[in-house]
């Protein structure tokens, strides 16, 4: 799969896109999502810069919102099926996790909220 990747601290220059290497298949209680748009804010900025008081060690996918496609479901999961558009805060990570007994965010990643009808991912990834 691409990525952009933060590849050293900086501007936007230190940004590539990559090739990364795809997501394990999802576990018990767990939903895949192909990123359609990802939300780059403020702290992401500096992130970048390696400003910001917590500071990934380089190289980092960048973004804390993003929208996609439900692409594939672990075991238990009920409440998503393939397809479902999504959209999700969560920490730096390419996969979102949904722990069906726990409404809020698990493990830094955030429960993905389905898309509403006609709001396209890039909107969604920017959304609140």
């Amino acid at each position: 799969m691409k990525a952009i990747v933060c590849e050293a601290f900086g501007g936007p220059e230190v940004l590539a896109l990559r090739e990364v290497p795809d997501p394990p298949a999802p576990a018990a209680g767990e939903v895949q999502v192909r990123i359609g748009a990802r939300g780059a804010q403020y702290v992401d900025v500096l992130m970048l810069a390696g400003k910001y008081q917590f500071r990934p060690e380089p190289p980092f996918i960048p973004g804390s919102e993003a929208a996609g496609e439900v692409v594939a479901i672990g075991p238990d999961v009920t409440r998503f099926r393939i397809g479902d558009r999504v959209m999700s805060r969560h920490r730096r990570r390419r996969e979102l996790r949904y722990d069906p007994g726990t409404p809020e965010p698990r493990g830094g990643c955030g429960v993905p909220r389905r898309l509403q009808h006609g709001l396209s991912c890039a909107v969604a990834a920017r959304a609140p």
